[in-house]
């Protein structure tokens, strides 16, 4: 189960720096209990409905960065970074050349029995 809390002072947590006054997801109830302990966070009254829809949206775009580009997110991002990043995979998706066979490699497929260009093969037989 994860807590909500509030920052009282300026920390790093979970990758993010937060400034007093930010809200954040605790990881874990354990999390939750020390930073409230060493008095670096309170918990959240309530949630804010307006948080919840961009909490919301930030988890929308990192689910589709990651079906765009094929890798997570960076976590630190935030929506815009996130759209810049997915216009720029689709972009970069876009001029690859097409793979219709599967192998990393643009082009026709190769079986083993064709086996390599030979110079040879295209000589002249005396």
């Amino acid at each position: 189960m994860k807590t909500d809390l509030i920052a009282t002072k300026a920390m790093r947590y979970g990758g993010r720096s937060l400034e007093a006054g930010d809200a954040f997801r605790a990881a874990t109830p354990r999390d939750a209990r020390i930073l409230t302990a060493i008095r670096k966070a309170e918990l959240a009254p309530d949630v804010d409905p307006e948080e919840a829809a961009k909490a919301t949206r930030l988890d929308e775009l990192r689910s589709e960065y990651e079906a765009v580009a094929g890798e997570a997110p960076d976590l630190r991002w935030g929506a815009p970074r996130l759209e810049e990043e997915i216009e720029a995979a689709k972009k970069k998706r876009r001029g690859k050349p097409l793979d219709h066979d599967g192998n990393g490699k643009a082009g026709g497929s190769r079986t083993a029995e064709q086996g390599r260009y030979n110079r040879r093969d295209v000589r002249a037989e005396d």
